[in-house]
């Protein structure tokens, strides 16, 4: 359901602006991205997550849309 995910994808953006360091936002935010074909912007994310120290395994890259 598209209204659900663009109220996470509200919320996980938010996250970040409040915490650019919010490793988990911008994690869901990644899966979310991915699943609606911004694949780009899924991409940017999990760049953001390995710049910060953290694992990110990118659905996108794994068959995601």
């Amino acid at each position: 359901d598209f209204g659900k995910k663009d109220i996470a994808l509200a919320d996980y953006t938010k996250a970040i602006e409040i915490d650019r360091n919010l490793a988990t936002a911008y994690m869901g935010r990644m899966g979310i991205y991915c699943e609606i074909g911004k694949k780009e912007l899924s991409i940017a994310d999990e760049k953001k997550i390995k710049a910060l120290g953290y694992a990110a395994l990118n659905p996108c890259n794994f068959g995601g849309k």
